[in-house]
Parts: structure tokens; C-alpha cells; sequence
């Protein structure tokens, strides 16, 4: 049986043709018809049970999912701590907008406030506190020093006067066009006689009588006429000059600027060793058993004796309370009277 083929007409050709036979065309690259069995190979038996080769055995199925638990209802007992929950903040916002808005206490207003007046007090017990609208320290002080500021309220064994003086009415003190006191009037006036309660740099407490009598041209003047030792200070002078009231102590020889006549608060004026400030002015202040308006408070330092304090100054009485340091008082207005001016005036040692 012929191998080859002619590639042009597909005659048979012998091995040896080397052209065809049929169309004479040369034999050139004759094809070999395919001669493989018609029956394929049987292929090698495999075991039973077991998958053919090169077959990969099938996967085994997933696992089953569990299915979800079903919903459970709801326990009663929590419904009813939800809703005792929701009533309690229901309630507590209730009384808080109750508070804020309607519960409130108005505070009262300041002019239902009591008023001070420049009065005496009628008894020895009741005292009037001071009260201040500036920025100056308080002027309530009391006997003991505390930290905090009492009222300038003094016991003493001393016996009180029988009969209650009247300060110097508001209306007859004599003002400036700016409606403070002029400087002078916070000397004090002639033919009166005061008693102070005082506390020496020692500790040690005493009681001073000052009168004021009238020399000649001065103005008045004063002298600190005995305390617990038997003690007679020296004479002081007030002097009203061009630029101010002065305090002269004619046997030292010295004199200082005690007020200017022009005065302001917060002034301040310096001298060789004595620093005076006006710390506040228009105060009301209790000390003892009285009660003063138009009150001037003055800082005081003496450089050469290391000392300060602070004055309190009442038009026509001059210094009525003075302290240290605040609630520490070093000279406190027990009580005064009235014994004109020739009477004073024999009390002096000159």
C-alpha cells in the first residue's frame, strides 16, 4: 500500500516516482497518510472504589451552619426598670427647672438696706458697724485683733457718761465747693474734753483724757492731760495756715503739715521722717458708743520711730479711732463732753 500521496492531484505515488503519475507534477514533500489503528489502546484497569487517574477525588460538603438562636422576648422585669428609670429623670429635670426659674430667692434690693446716720447710738450696746462704698480698708474695729475686720466696738471698766452727747449735725459743718469738709473743721473744737482708751507699743493698756482749749490766734489746741500712770503729755497746737492745718508741738519745736486745705482722697504728702496718705474719704464709722459720718481715714508712717498706723478724722473731734494694723486699735473715743473754753483752758500747763 502506497505511503505517500501527490500533494497537487492525490495520486499514489511509489517510492520511487519523482514525478506523478497522474499530473506529471514533480514530487516535492509527499505526505505519509496517517497509519494508526483504528481500536485505541486499552487502558490499564484501576482498582474498584478508587477514582481514575489524574481525576481528583470530589470535595467533601461544608458543614451545615448552625441556624440562629430564635429572638427571645424581652424580660418584664427590665421593661419595668427602664421605665422607673425614665420617671426619676423626668422628675429630677422637673425640680430642677423649678429651682432655676420659680424656687429662686430674689436677694433684696440695696436700698432696703439700712442707712447709717451720724448719730450717737442711744445705749452703750448698740453700735452701728461701719459702712464704706470705696475701696479703703474697713474702719469697723474691735478691742482684740482677729483676722477679720470687726467693728470698732470697745469694752472698758471706765464708767460711761450719765447723759449721751450729740456729735456736731451733718448740716452745720462747714464744706468745700466740691462738698467735702474743709480741712479744719476735722480739728477739734475748743472747750471739749475727751476720753480715750489707748494700748502703748508695750502692750500695756491705759486711758487718756485730751482737752482742747483756745490760744489766742491758734486755732485750738489740745494736751493729753493724764492716763493710768498719772502720766501729763505734752501741749499740741492746731494751726490753720495758707496751705493747710498744721500740728505744732511748741516745747519740741517741731511742726508738721497735718491736712492741706485742698485735700483729696488718695493725696499724698511727705515731710523729712512723716509720710501721711488719704486713704478715704465721706465714711461712716462706730467707735465706742457713737456713730460718725464725714469721717476722713489717714495713713500715718514716722520713718525716724519706725511706727505707723491709721487715723480716723471726724469734723470737730478730730482722731477718733486709730489702729496698727487692721483690727489691732491702738486709741479708741470712750466718751466726750462739753466744758467750755475757759474751763479748758485752766487744765493747761502753760
Amino acid at each position: 500500500m502506497p505511503d505517500q500521496f501527490c500533494q497537487h492531484c492525490g495520486n499514489a505515488l511509489q517510492p520511487e516516482d519523482r514525478f506523478c503519475m497522474a499530473c506529471g507534477q514533480p514530487v516535492i514533500g509527499a505526505q505519509t497518510r496517517s497509519t494508526a489503528p483504528a481500536v485505541p489502546p486499552a487502558s490499564p484497569p484501576y482498582a474498584a472504589g478508587s477514582y481514575p487517574p489524574q481525576m481528583p477525588a470530589p470535595m467533601p460538603p461544608y458543614a451545615a451552619q448552625p441556624m440562629p438562636p430564635a429572638p427571645r422576648k424581652q424580660n418584664g422585669l427590665t421593661i419595668a426598670l427602664i421605665a422607673v428609670g425614665v420617671v426619676i429623670i423626668l422628675a429630677a429635670g422637673l425640680f430642677a427647672g423649678y429651682r432655676l426659674l420659680g424656687g429662686r430667692q430674689t436677694p433684696p434690693d440695696a436700698t432696703d438696706r439700712p442707712i447709717i446716720t451720724a448719730s450717737e447710738s442711744d445705749s452703750p450696746s448698740q453700735t452701728t458697724p461701719v459702712s464704706t462704698t470705696t475701696s479703703a480698708p474697713s474702719a469697723s474695729e474691735s478691742t482684740t485683733a482677729s483676722s477679720e475686720t470687726p467693728s470698732i466696738e470697745t469694752t472698758t471698766t471706765q464708767p460711761a457718761a450719765d447723759t449721751t452727747p450729740t456729735t456736731e449735725p451733718a448740716d452745720d459743718i462747714i464744706r468745700r465747693t466740691d462738698g467735702l469738709p474743709e480741712a479744719y473743721t476735722y480739728a477739734p473744737l475748743p472747750g471739749r474734753s475727751y476720753l480715750y482708751e489707748v494700748v502703748y507699743p508695750d502692750g500695756e493698756t491705759g486711758y487718756e483724757q485730751i482737752v482742747i482749749g483756745q490760744q489766742g490766734d491758734v486755732l485750738s489746741s489740745t494736751i493729753t492731760f493724764f492716763d493710768d500712770s498719772g502720766y501729763g503729755g505734752d501741749d499740741y497746737d492746731f494751726d490753720s495756715r495758707e496751705d493747710g492745718i498744721y500740728i505744732v508741738y511748741p516745747a519740741a519745736d517741731y511742726q508738721s503739715l497735718w491736712l492741706p486745705h485742698d485735700y483729696q482722697e488718695f493725696d499724698l504728702w511727705e515731710l523729712e521722717w512723716e509720710t501721711y496718705m488719704i486713704m478715704a474719704v465721706n465714711q461712716t464709722v462706730a467707735s465706742g458708743t457713737y456713730t460718725f459720718e464725714d469721717v476722713l481715714v489717714r495713713y500715718y508712717e514716722n520713718t525716724a520711730a519706725d511706727y505707723h498706723l491709721t487715723e480716723y478724722l471726724v469734723p470737730g473731734h478730730g482722731v477718733v479711732y486709730a489702729e496698727s494694723s487692721p483690727g489691732v486699735p491702738v486709741r479708741t473715743l470712750i466718751e466726750w463732753s462739753e466744758i467750755g473754753i475757759d474751763a479748758a483752758n485752766q487744765q493747761f500747763y502753760r
